[in-house]
């Protein structure tokens, strides 16, 4: 099974233990898949590479009834992988250790508890899954493929890891935690990741870091990712691959990725992030989805981007620099104070969206020569509405159907909100009473619009139609 690099230690007079040995898992090709495969069920079977074998060339598949630990130091390169099978695979290995290892093609361990690889610098593809709390050290690793790690990892330690084509971090959900017991929450921290084709996080996580990481999506298509195991003699191939940053997160943190400049792929921001930031990013035409299930605040630099949807419980949106959106699908759950950003959206979305416009226009937004005195006051609209609800128990009838922006349709598709459909909605096509003149009033000369007016709300539109409310009543 060995073989040795004896010719030029020969040669020299040197003795043989100074030059590295070379070692084949096996000497002969496995039937089934024509690999070099040891295949080991207990860690005995690690004793045949004794202390000789720096170097190891072929597989080990750790079979389905393997108890103990994996233990094989010494070992600096293995040109092979390292893999379980996905079924039937028990959680009986504890520790996976190697602790001199610095190269490696592929290790693919559906359960594994501790794993301790502090040397590796360079591996192809890492996929690691915990059957019970531990830790992972991989503090060496410089440059990978797709690193992914799932379970309730209490430390993951991937402090050099610069580049990689697509790192994987998962932990659990609420749902996913036994009764009785406390979920762990990770604490990810890449301080030299500067570029990722593909970067996701999603479970319970305390804190997420990236101060370094500048670029994500290198590539505009998937990239395909080989993780080979061996299931009954079988090869499996194991392959996924997609540009883009996703974070889910079951915790309510805040997340900035403050250097990030070049995004390709998607953006999807999920669960309970209460801030996301990205101060760097400029011109990108990336596909943006935003969820969440508590008040999220959105800050970005982008200037132009793909489809945008502001979905879940959004409670403020900044694009500053914005000037391009292919698409944009809104069903946040309250209606925003309006910015600037805003109002270039709903510029972009027409009446699409009505329902989710903006609930107030700030004094800068409205026209130098708009009539300020028929604008009653936040107060006076409260004090009409009391009025009108207390002392009429009569339901007003709609006038026109056609321009219900809350119908049933809406509220089947969309997530729920609190008041898409109040009284300080745009008004302003209903009315009979509105002249054409005043409707074209949103539109500037060049075509821009520029927030005043009601398409977006109009509080001239909402007293109008609390006085046709009051006549019709009364």
């Amino acid at each position: 099974m060995k073989h040795f690099n004896i010719g030029l230690a020969a040669a020299l007079g040197l003795p043989l233990g100074i030059w590295a040995a070379e070692c084949e898992t096996t000497s002969e090709n496995d039937p089934e898949t024509d690999e070099k495969i040891l295949r080991v069920n207990s860690p005995e079977q690690l004793d045949i590479f004794g202390n000789d074998c720096t170097t190891i060339v072929g597989h080990i598949l750790i079979e389905s009834d393997y108890s103990g630990d994996f233990v094989l130091n010494g070992v600096s390169e293995f040109r092979g992988n390292i893999s379980a099978p996905l079924s039937g695979y028990g959680d009986k290995l504890n520790a996976f250790e190697m602790l001199d290892l610095t190269t490696i093609d592929a290790i693919f361990l559906p359960n594994v508890v501790d794993v301790r690889l502090p040397n590796l610098e360079h591996a192809g593809n890492i996929h690691l899954q915990q059957s019970s709390v531990g830790e992972v050290d991989l503090g060496s690793l410089v440059e990978a493929g797709h690193v992914e790690l799932q379970g309730d990892w209490t430390g993951i330690n991937l402090g050099s890891l610069q580049r990689a084509t697509q790192v994987d971090i998962g932990g659990t959900y609420s749902w996913e935690v036994p009764e009785g017991e406390e979920p762990v929450s990770i604490v990810i921290d890449l301080p030299a990741l500067e570029s990722a084709n593909y970067f996701g996080v999603s479970g319970f996580f305390e804190s997420l870091s990236l101060p370094r990481l500048t670029t994500v999506g290198e590539h505009e298509q998937g990239v395909d990712y080989l993780y080979q195991t061996w299931d009954e003699g079988r090869p499996y191939a194991y392959m996924s691959g997609r540009p883009g940053l996703r974070i889910s997160s079951a915790n309510h943190i805040p997340i900035e990725v403050p250097e990030l400049g070049f995004l390709n792929g998607s953006l999807q921001v999920y669960g309970n992030v209460t801030s996301f930031r990205l101060p760097s990013l400029g011109e990108s035409d990336v596909d943006i989805e935003f969820n969440t299930d508590t008040h999220l605040h959105i800050f970005s630099t982008l200037e132009s981007t793909g489809y945008l949807w502001l979905w879940g419980n959004v409670a403020s949106v900044d694009f500053p620099n914005i000037e391009h959106v292919d698409s944009i699908s809104i069903a946040y759950g309250d209606r925003l104070p309006c910015n600037e950003t805003l109002l270039k959206l709903w510029e972009w979305a027409k009446d699409d969206y009505n329902q989710y416009k903006c609930f107030e226009l700030d004094e800068q937004f409205l026209d130098d020569d708009s009539d300020e005195g028929t604008t009653p006051t936040d107060e006076e609209e409260d004090e009409e509405n009391t009025e009108i609800d207390t002392d009429n128990d009569t339901e007003v009838p709609d006038t026109d159907s056609s321009n219900d922006t809350n119908n049933d349709d809406t509220t089947q598709t969309s997530p729920s909100n609190d008041g898409p459909a109040s009284d300080e909605q745009d008004t302003t096509d209903e009315s009979p009473n509105e002249s054409t003149e005043d409707s074209t009033d949103d539109t500037s000369s060049d075509g821009t619009f520029d927030g005043s007016g009601g398409r977006i709300v109009s509080h001239t539109g909402v007293a109008m139609m609390i006085a046709a409310v009051v006549f019709f009543c009364c």
